[in-house]
């Protein structure tokens, strides 16, 4: 009998491929998690799903953790350079004691003007609810 089917397209079960693939590390429904991804084909066949050996291969290959850049804009360090020690982030310049103590003795800043007057107009009629 002549294969008309080479071995890396021959459509095989969820459970064989997670057994042939990935020792049984992985279940069925990890490689349909995958499939929805769209990180790998699944055929359906008869009421049953199936993968090929070669689609396994894709899926792991677009698994693969690549090397890439930060996704923010931020600006990497270069390799040689020291990285920073790790704590909280500073978004504002540090207070001199100097600056503190003014700060103390004289006092707080006097508050903005209201930029609106207090309502005072009572001319609303309340209506009891029953």
């Amino acid at each position: 009998m002549v294969d008309i089917i080479p071995p890396e397209e021959r459509p095989i079960t969820l459970a064989e491929a997670c057994r042939e693939f990935f020792n049984d590390k992985l279940k069925p429904s990890s490689l349909r998690t995958e499939a929805k991804k769209g990180n790998l084909e699944i055929i359906p066949i008869a009421g049953k799903d199936f993968v090929t050996p070669a689609g396994i291969k894709g899926m792991i290959e677009k698994c693969r953790v690549k090397k890439s850049q930060q996704g923010s804009g931020s600006k990497q360090p270069e390799p040689e350079q020291k990285q920073p020690e790790p704590g909280t982030s500073k978004t504002e310049p540090p207070v001199s004691p100097q600056d503190a103590l003014n700060t103390m003795l004289t006092g707080p800043k006097p508050p903005c003007k209201r930029t609106s007057p207090p309502n005072t107009d009572h001319q609303g009629t309340v209506v009891p609810i029953r």
